[in-house]
């Protein structure tokens, strides 16, 4: 399984400092994890304003038979 997280911190709900709002939404995702809520998703991540701020995706990768190559130069997970 792979996850992706991106969070969009140019809004209202991360100003000024975008620290707690992050960790808010991290907690939440946290909790679904643990109650196994998401596998094979993809849906929008909203702020403490109701606002569209991000996206998670969870992919199976046995499915797509795909391999995450986690030593990017770049920084970043990039996909096989």
């Amino acid at each position: 399984m792979i996850v992706n997280i991106l969070i969009d911190c140019g809004n209202a709900a991360f100003h000024p400092n975008a620290g707690p709002e992050v960790a808010r939404i991290l907690a939440k995702l946290a909790k679904e994890a643990e109650k196994g809520v998401f596998v094979d998703i993809e849906r929008k991540i909203f702020d403490c304003n109701g606002n569209a701020t991000g996206v998670i995706r969870v992919e199976d990768m046995r499915l797509t038979g795909l391999k995450p190559d986690i030593h990017a130069r770049n920084g970043r997970s990039s996909i096989s």
